[in-house]
């Protein structure tokens, strides 16, 4: 088992791994598991807490022409509900991959392969493929709880927890108040 240096730097924590000299002959292998600290990071608009840090278990494979990657981490995140902004609690897991070439003159393979990143006197950053398959494993919409009511559209009140003073009669004053013109029949419930 080998373990990888963890730094935070700049907010965004790095898992620092020399890839040479241990594995510099095609078919070595390392094999790395841990987890790095406590982080952040956002998505959009979606800020993502990942308050444990994130679990991981790696295996790095010299394919002869640079070093494959493969893998899984865990982590469970918190983030705001989409739908009434209290705390939504997610369990994410992804299947970590990555490509490193070794030899700068292996243009050939880049070429060939969008993801392959040339290494930078065969160091790498763990930490850049790792919540980037955490960031692929986001939902589009993350919910507080699958039956989330949300907010009042007028009062902002959380369904949830509070019931809603406002009344069912459209307000006139609502920007889209105008399009209820086009469709006469149709009367607030």
């Amino acid at each position: 088992m080998v373990s990888a240096e963890s730094i935070d730097t700049a907010g965004l924590p790095q898992l620092i791994y020399r890839l040479l000299p241990e594995l510099a002959s095609p078919g070595e292998c390392a094999v790395l598991s841990g987890r790095f600290p406590p982080t952040q990071f956002s998505k959009g608009a979606m800020l993502i807490h990942l308050a444990e840090g994130v679990s991981y278990e790696l295996e790095l494979t010299n394919t002869g022409s640079g070093v494959l990657l493969t893998g899984w981490a865990h982590a469970d995140a918190t983030t705001d509900c989409t739908r009434c902004t209290d705390i939504a609690n997610i369990r994410l897991e992804a299947e970590v991959e990555a490509y490193y070439i070794l030899d700068p003159d292996d243009a050939e393979i880049a070429d060939h392969d969008d993801s392959a990143v040339f290494t930078k006197n065969g160091i790498i950053d763990l930490a850049e493929p790792i919540l980037a398959s955490l960031v692929y494993e986001l939902p589009f919409t993350v919910l507080c709880r699958d039956d989330c009511a949300g907010l009042c559209p007028r009062c902002y009140a959380n369904l949830n927890s509070e019931e809603c003073s406002c009344s069912d009669i459209p307000d006139p004053s609502h920007p889209l108040a105008a399009l209820r013109t086009l469709l006469p029949d149709i009367t607030a419930e």
